[in-house]
């Protein structure tokens, strides 16, 4: 949410997912986004002490360009 829209609710338009395992409680997940349009983006989510991918197909509609945040090295993708 903080990396496509500032943590603000109203920037999202649609999501949509698919759910490949379950999702526990208190579990890490690691999610991979990509911009796929200026209004659309792609995700997916692997639960880390699994090692297994718990979401694909992941899209999210928002509004305009997001400020899109490598929180890796801290720097604008």
């Amino acid at each position: 949410m903080r990396a496509v829209c500032g943590y603000n609710p109203a920037g999202v338009k649609a999501m949509r997912l698919r759910f490949e395992a379950p999702v526990f409680p208190g579990k890490s997940l690691c999610v991979t986004l990509r911009l796929a349009a200026p209004d659309r983006t792609r995700f997916s989510a692997n639960a880390v002490e699994r090692g297994l991918r718990v979401v694909d197909e992941g899209l999210l509609e928002h509004i305009g360009t997001p400020g899109m945040t490598n929180t890796r090295k801290g720097k604008r993708a």
